[in-house]
């Protein structure tokens, strides 16, 4: 994916990603690094060509519960967190 800081014009310093379970508790598990290339097509800015992230999850720290999984864009120096669009649902079983 891609995060940005839409007010700053820049890539968002890294990613949290984090579970919400069917009692509706967000719990962070992950935090994914920024910086990778991205497509600045999709942007205004050439600068936010390195906005893009990836990683991979061990799923087998997820509890068994049905699952959203959403992620949050972090700006370490103004210690902000802005929800990003979109969320994964799934079902953890073992």
């Amino acid at each position: 994916g891609s995060a940005r800081l839409v007010d700053q014009d820049r890539p968002a310093d890294c990613v949290v990603l984090g579970f919400e379970t069917s009692d509706e508790v967000w719990k962070p598990f992950c935090v994914v690094e920024t910086g990778r290339w991205s497509d600045a097509r999709h942007f205004a800015s050439g600068t936010l060509e390195r906005a893009g992230f990836s990683g991979l999850v061990d799923g087998s720290t997820l509890p068994n519960d049905e699952l959203t999984i959403r992620a949050w864009a972090i700006d370490l120096q103004g210690e902000r967190a802005f929800p990003m669009v979109g969320t994964l649902r799934l079902r953890a079983t073992r």
